[in-house]
């Protein structure tokens, strides 16, 4: 089904129930006298289905045979293309009726328009109508009333009636509602025809005003009778805008996150108070749809509920919303503010509140409803709630990104990078996957990349564990140009995500087994430490995710590992200074002892992991080594003089550097 804001055209169509109360009304129509000419009305305020009513009219017209002609007042834009446009557009109906009486008719009817406009004050300044005018009076030398009393006889024959619908003449223009209904008075009076005029009654007795007569009383000389619509119940109508929206959400596939709760709460207090006929309904569907495709599911349902009936029907407070993005996000406001910024917060919510006029308690709602950071500036009682990172997740425009996308309809900087990391999380479950949409990311945003990935810790499931775990340590082992990213602080959000990752499994020998699955997967000694240190029991470092007993043969396996690594898999490792002190220092008798294999390229190793850069208060950088942690691990400064002179006997193509600045320590110690 398309969504539109049409009419309807057929009786299956009707869900308003008017379809008997138009076929009462056909009835009635049909059992009026109108040897003279009957002018009914079909009255009603805006959007309230008048031409759906009219249509569902025809279909009963039609069903007994009845011709019926519509005229489109909006297809003049003076009074002497409006007789033109009425005459010829009952003529060529007509014409094409098919029967050769009524076709006639049609003719005589055009033959009749040019002697219109010497009624009407324009029709004197028309030239090209006054021209036809002209030459019909001069044609036959027949007179106005010799056209008129021939159509009338044409007329007073016909078997049945016609109907001439007027519609929409509520949408006109003042002096063009006068020039309509100056025309239909005039031209009453033909027999067998019915002319129902449909509009709004308030805004054509007040466009009929003047001279001193009221508009009704015009109007009361003009219709024989009327039939006022009926209010459509807000019941049906709340059904009705329930049915369109559930439509609307069947028919798109990723309409974005749901909250059945904000959803009723919006419905009751934002959407339903702005709602006042089916026009409205049907507009806002519309609006809600085309919104809910275009962002695809990118912001809470609930939420485009809220702002599609905010920009739909309240414009001017739409167009404030963007100056209030701060207050209402929470946005801007740092920790340390003193609480002087709150007026100038409050006044730009008071302001975007004032907007709707008398449909501010609507906005209040909204306040309420969609943004918590700004509950407290509408009421007083409530607390103060800081931004939640987890909003953007859940995709609210309580977050200032999301606000944005919808108002600005672009994406900031940090809502991309967020999106990146929602779509590698949904790829945590394979391995494969979910490495190579870390790997896709820009090195100067993995960062920002991998703490968003912190936001989605409450939907990890066992399923996360290997895969995610692998290859966030992993890539701690990546090149020196991904991994110089890598600081403190993103080491402890990768420790965290690790951790509540493990911890989707309640058991400790499930945790084990999972530990045992992982380490296989992990490229580097320095990596698997990464998750031993993580599930371990040592102080200040371990969370205890495995037993004691467990935790210490991971360590015995790994100090093995350390101990049997070749140099090829050594000079590999990122941390290969961190890695053999490690081993030093934890081992113990019963183990054998560590031993730094005796080669040019061991010692060149350790030597590039030892290095240091300082920059002094001079701007300039100069290196240094880590050379008591050299003199621990090699256990002496003779025994490690000895490494470095056999490097430098080596010869190794970039190595003169390192050696002359561990030369150098040598000489000082």
């Amino acid at each position: 089904m398309a969504f539109n804001d049409n009419p309807i055209e057929e009786r299956g169509q009707d869900i308003v129930g008017r379809n008997s109360l138009a076929q009462r009304f056909a009835d009635q129509v049909m059992d009026l006298d109108s040897s003279k000419g009957v002018v009914v009305g079909v009255l009603g305020p805006w959007g309230c289905g008048k031409t759906s009513f009219l249509n569902l009219a025809r279909r009963h017209f039609d069903d007994r045979g009845i011709p019926v002609l519509e005229f489109n007042p909006w297809m003049f834009s003076n009074t002497g293309q409006l007789v033109k446009s009425f005459f010829g557009e009952l003529a060529a109906q007509l014409r094409l009726n098919g029967d050769d009486t009524l076709s006639e008719i049609g003719t005589d009817f055009l033959n009749y328009a040019p002697y219109f406009l010497c009624l009407f004050p324009e029709g004197q300044i028309v030239s090209p109508l006054a021209r036809i005018a002209g030459g019909a009076i001069g044609r036959r030398n027949r007179g106005v009333e010799h056209e008129r009393r021939q159509i009338e006889n044409a007329l007073r024959e016909l078997p049945r009636r016609i109907i001439v619908v007027i519609d929409d003449v509520d949408r006109l223009s003042t002096s063009e509602i006068r020039d309509v209904f100056k025309l239909v008075r005039l031209i009453a009076n033909f027999p067998n025809i019915v002319y129902i005029v449909a509009f709004d009654r308030d805004r054509v007795e007040s466009a009929l005003d003047m001279h001193g007569i009221q508009g009704s009383d015009y109007l009361e000389k003009i219709l024989q009778i009327s039939e006022d619509l009926p209010v459509v119940p807000v019941p049906l109508m709340r059904r009705q805008i329930c049915a369109s929206l559930r439509l609307s959400l069947e028919q798109i596939t990723d309409s974005g996150p749901f909250d059945d709760q904000v959803w009723k709460l919006v419905l009751q207090d934002i959407v339903v108070p702005l709602i006042r006929n089916l026009r409205d309904v049907n507009r806002f569907s519309v609006a809600f749809h085309t919104a809910l495709r275009s962002f695809k599911g990118q912001i809470q349902v609930a939420d485009v509920l809220a702002l599609e009936a905010i920009r739909i029907f309240l414009p001017h407070v739409f167009k404030h919303l963007h100056s209030a993005i701060d207050p209402l996000t929470g946005s801007g406001v740092a920790d340390s503010d003193p609480g002087d910024s709150r007026p100038r917060r409050e006044q730009k919510v008071a302001k975007l509140i004032e907007s709707a006029g008398d449909r501010s308690r609507v906005v209040e709602s909204l306040v309420r409803r969609c943004f918590p950071a700004a509950r407290h500036l509408v009421d007083t009682d409530s607390p103060e709630i800081k931004p939640e990172e987890v909003w953007i997740r859940e995709r609210r425009i309580a977050n200032e990104h999301i606000l944005r996308l919808y108002i600005e309809r672009r994406e900031t900087n940090h809502h991309r990078i967020f999106t990146t990391a929602e779509r590698a999380w949904r790829h945590m479950h394979s391995r494969t996957e979910f490495g190579t949409r870390l790997r896709e990311v820009d090195p100067q945003e993995l960062h920002e990349v991998i703490e968003l990935l912190d936001l989605f810790k409450d939907q990890f499931t066992p399923d996360h564990i290997e895969p995610g775990t692998s290859v966030l340590i992993n890539l701690f082992s990546e090149p020196d140009t991904r991994r110089r990213r890598f600081d403190e602080a993103l080491e402890d959000t990768v420790t965290g995500i690790v951790r509540h990752l493990l911890n989707t499994l309640r058991k400790p020998s499930e945790r084990e087994e999972q530990v045992e699955s992982i380490l296989t997967h992990l490229r580097s000694l320095s990596c698997k430490w990464k998750l031993i240190s993580i599930v371990g029991h040592r102080e200040e470092m371990g969370y205890k995710l495995v037993s004691k007993d467990a935790a210490l043969v991971h360590e015995a396996k790994w100090r093995s590992d350390v101990r049997k690594a070749t140099v090829d898999t050594l000079e590999k490792e990122q941390d290969l200074l961190g890695i053999l002190l490690r081993t030093k220092r934890d081992e113990d008798l019963s183990q054998n002892v560590l031993k730094i294999k005796n080669t040019p390229r061991m010692t060149l190793a350790l030597l590039r992991a030892a290095r240091s850069k300082d920059e002094g208060g001079t701007g300039k950088c100069s290196e240094g080594l880590d050379w008591d942690a050299l003199i621990e691990l090699y256990g002496n400064k003779t025994v490690l003089g000895n490494r470095v002179l056999s490097l430098s006997n080596a010869r190794i193509q970039g190595s003169q550097q390192l050696i002359n600045l561990a030369t150098s320590f040598l000489d000082r110690k």
